[in-house]
């Protein structure tokens, strides 16, 4: 046990310091940058143990994405994004995972990016993903995480990976699995948003 808590120290400063150049805290608030009632706004918030995580929008219309963010803990990203419906997929250490988002205009989407259960600083096991927040204590939370802004370093990383057809090719596969198993359990709705 001590030797798995070891272990999961020493990731997670190792993780810690790979992401750290990654994205600066920004310098506008939030109230900055969610001031537009015909937009909606999803919020990407870490807790404050675990990986990074790289996160990006899938059109599985024309199988080809948009970048979102790269986040590690005790961070959170603003994406504003047009009413409607949103595939947000996450990769990194820890594995892969998707949610849907149907946002409406107005309104503020908050997505937990972490370990589901808080398993990681126990056990290094754990489904690593995206998740609903959806009560209260879970969006009251989402004010103690740190703003951040996309770095050129983030953008690069996301070029890198746009140029790279294995890593297309996938992403259309997950999501064509995880269409067909799991969207129905992970999907956000309209309702579950927060209005302006």
């Amino acid at each position: 046990m001590l030797l798995k808590l070891i272990s999961a120290a020493t990731l997670l400063v190792a993780l810690s310091g790979c992401a750290a150049s990654y994205n600066p805290p920004s310098k506008s608030k939030e109230a900055d940058i969610v001031n537009d009632k015909n937009k909606a706004y999803v919020i990407f918030g870490v807790e404050k143990i675990g990986h990074f995580h790289h996160i990006l929008e899938y059109f599985p219309e024309t199988e080809t994405f948009k970048p979102v963010t790269i986040v590690r803990y005790n961070q959170k990203y603003i994406y504003p994004v047009d009413a409607g419906t949103h595939y947000f997929y996450r990769t990194g250490e820890g594995g892969d995972d998707f949610l849907r988002v149907d946002t409406g205009k107005g309104k503020k989407y908050f997505v937990r990016v972490d370990t589901d259960f808080l398993t990681f600083n126990i056990s290094l096991a754990g489904a690593f993903g995206l998740f609903p927040a959806t009560d209260k204590e879970s969006i009251e939370g989402f004010s103690e995480r740190v703003l951040v802004d996309n770095s050129q370093r983030t953008m690069e990383w996301f070029k890198e990976k746009n140029d790279d057809p294995e890593f297309i090719t996938d992403i259309k596969e997950m999501f064509l699995d995880w269409r067909e198993d799991e969207m129905k359990d992970e999907t956000m709705f309209e309702k579950d948003g927060v209005t302006l």
